[in-house]
């Protein structure tokens, strides 16, 4: 049986499943958020992880699954965070 629903997948396309450059759907992003702010996350590709910049921390991408929850979030640093707050937005 198949769903007319549309399939939410994590990685984009064939390439990235088979472990090249990893991108997060932009509709999978744009429903994402925070769980210890609900404020909007931002994908960093070169540590696979959602940045939440109000909350400061990351949450790790596991096998394609975004691990939500916040006693695993990693605390990000100042200069992480800085970094995050000045440079452009890298979530669309």
């Amino acid at each position: 049986m198949t769903s007319d629903v549309p399939r939410t997948d994590i990685r984009n396309n064939e390439e990235d499943l088979k472990g090249g450059g990893r991108t997060v759907h932009p509709k999978l992003l744009s429903l994402l958020v925070c769980p210890l702010t609900r404020s909007p996350l931002i994908y960093n590709p070169d540590s696979d992880e959602l940045i939440s910049l109000q909350a400061g921390c990351a949450f790790k991408i596991s096998d394609a699954v975004p691990i939500m929850l916040p006693e695993t979030a990693r605390v990000l640093n100042e200069t992480e965070l800085a970094k995050w707050q000045t440079s452009p937005r890298r979530d669309s």
